[in-house]
C-alpha cells in the first residue's frame, strides 16, 4: 500500500511539473510565433495552455487532499506513539521498582543468614548467582526503542 501511495504522489508531481513546463513552453511559443502565422496555430496553442492549467489546478487540488487524509494518518500514529511512550514508561517504572525490591531482599535475606550462621557456601554462592542476574536486569533506553514492525 505504501508503494501505491508513492507512485501516486510520484505521478502527480510529475503531471503537475509537465503541465507547468508545458504552460511556459508554450508561451514561449507563441510570444514568438510570426505575424504572418496562420490564427488557428495561436488559437491552438491557447487551448493547449488552458489543458495545462486544468492540469495543474487538478494535480495541486488531489495533493491538498491527498495532504489533509495523510494529516489525519499523522496525528493518529503520533498518538499511538505517545501512548507507547506512557505504557513503557509505567512498566519501566514499575519493573525498576520490583528489581529494587529483590535487591533489597537478597541483601536482607543474606544478613539474616549471617547473623543466624547458616551462610553456608553452597548458599552463599547461591545468594550471589542470584544477585549477579537480578544486576543483569536492563531494559532498553526509551530513545532506542523499535516500535511497530
Amino acid at each position: 500500500m505504501e508503494n501505491l501511495d508513492f507512485l501516486v504522489k510520484l505521478a502527480s508531481f510529475g503531471t503537475a511539473g509537465v503541465s507547468v513546463l508545458a504552460i511556459f513552453y508554450i508561451g514561449f511559443n507563441i510570444a514568438r510565433l510570426p505575424n504572418d502565422a496562420p490564427e488557428w496555430k495561436s488559437k491552438l496553442m491557447s487551448k493547449f495552455i488552458s489543458a495545462c492549467v486544468v492540469i495543474a489546478i487538478t494535480c495541486a487540488i488531489s495533493g491538498g487532499v491527498n495532504a489533509y487524509f495523510n494529516r489525519g494518518k499523522i496525528v493518529k500514529a503520533e498518538t499511538r506513539t505517545k501512548q507507547v511512550e506512557a505504557g513503557y514508561q509505567k512498566q519501566l517504572s514499575k519493573v525498576m521498582s520490583e528489581r529494587d525490591a529483590v535487591k533489597a531482599s537478597l541483601v536482607s535475606l543474606r544478613a539474616a543468614l549471617t547473623q543466624n550462621q547458616m551462610l553456608n557456601p553452597t548458599v552463599s554462592k547461591a545468594l550471589d548467582s542470584t544477585e549477579v542476574r537480578v544486576n543483569r536486569i536492563q531494559l532498553v533506553p526509551k530513545d532506542q526503542l523499535r516500535i511497530g514492525p
